[in-house]
């Protein structure tokens, strides 16, 4: 607990003193700054424009708008793979509602309570 705290307190000299050594020239400060005081970006953001969905006809235009991306060089294969993920998602919780409004709609017209 107290080298925590000491790290803690002294954590902003020594950030400091990486990064001036880093910009001297220092390679090994340079390494120590760039793998650990900036951590490596697991995902970046997607500048991909995905097109609206909001009725299970957009996913085909999504999907297609997602494929000529990934033909045209704009998106990686990866990036496509998550994209089609979160489009099937989508499409997976409108089949939900829509079982759920027959569901209720057949309890109503059978009178049955839930």
């Amino acid at each position: 607990m107290l080298a925590q705290q000491l790290f803690d307190d002294a954590a902003e000299a020594v950030v400091t003193k990486a990064v001036t050594m880093s910009l001297e020239g220092n390679i090994g400060a340079l390494g120590i700054t760039v793998k650990n005081i900036i951590p490596p970006r697991r995902h970046r953001p997607c500048d991909f424009p995905l097109p609206p969905l909001v009725t299970a006809g957009d996913a085909a235009p999504a999907i297609a708008a997602v494929l000529s991306a990934v033909a045209g060089g704009l998106l990686s294969t990866a990036e496509a793979a998550e994209l089609s993920q979160v489009i099937d998602a989508f499409l997976r919780a409108l089949e939900a509602g829509a079982v759920e409004a027959r569901l209720q709609r057949l309890e109503r017209v059978n009178g049955i309570v839930a």
